[in-house]
């Protein structure tokens, strides 16, 4: 539990600049190491969702080239071992150590994101079930979770041909593009009510 402990207290960097959504990242570490022996699983599924709740952007994209969600948290590089952590403990995620982009102080960025939807539905989602988020991101993820669900029925669905040698439909349907942009919109729309968040209770 003492490195648990260390986890818990360690110090936490910017929750607001993905570097990802800025420029093009400097290194990428792909190899997982397996999560720690000497930490207790559920108290760390308690501390991510606590941390989450500080730190972590639940992420949706609408684009020409398509429609993502995304799950991410950037730190500075010195308190990458949190993030290292995390993806030990999920065993799915990038980490992606990047230049200093829109921070005043000059330090590199280390960004750990989930963006496969399959992964997304069945690790990132349950885990937030299973251990709740209770401060500023809890109506966030409710938001974004429908965006994911959405995103997944789509993705396990079996691509619609157009007949022999003409190719396929679009795997998205103009409702269902219309119906993620709405959810994008209403996470836009939460995160500028932010302002209003969780009540202080009564002394």
């Amino acid at each position: 539990m003492k490195r648990a402990e260390q986890v818990l207290v360690a110090p936490v960097g910017p929750n607001h600049n993905h570097p990802s959504e800025k420029g093009p990242v400097m290194a990428r570490t792909d190899s997982i190491s397996p999560f720690p022996a000497d930490i207790d699983r559920d108290t760390f599924g308690h501390w991510l969702s606590g941390f989450t709740d500080g730190e972590a952007a639940f992420l949706l994209k609408s684009n020409l080239k398509g429609r993502t969600a995304r799950f991410a948290i950037t730190l500075w590089q010195q308190e990458r071992q949190s993030l290292e952590l995390i993806r030990s403990y999920w065993q799915c995620g990038q980490l992606l150590d990047t230049p200093n982009y829109g921070n005043r102080n000059g330090n590199p960025l280390t960004l750990f994101q989930v963006s496969s939807i399959k992964t997304l539905y069945r690790i990132v989602v349950p885990h937030f079930h299973r251990f709740p988020l209770h401060a500023k991101k809890r109506l966030d993820f409710t938001i974004w979770e429908q965006a994911v669900v959405l995103s997944w029925s789509i993705a396990k669905r079996p691509q619609r041909s157009l007949g022999v040698g003409r190719g396929t439909l679009p795997r998205w349907t103009e409702a269902e593009r219309i119906q993620f942009d709405s959810i994008r919109a209403a996470l836009a729309s939460e995160r500028i009510y932010k302002s209003a968040t969780t009540p202080l209770p009564l002394v």
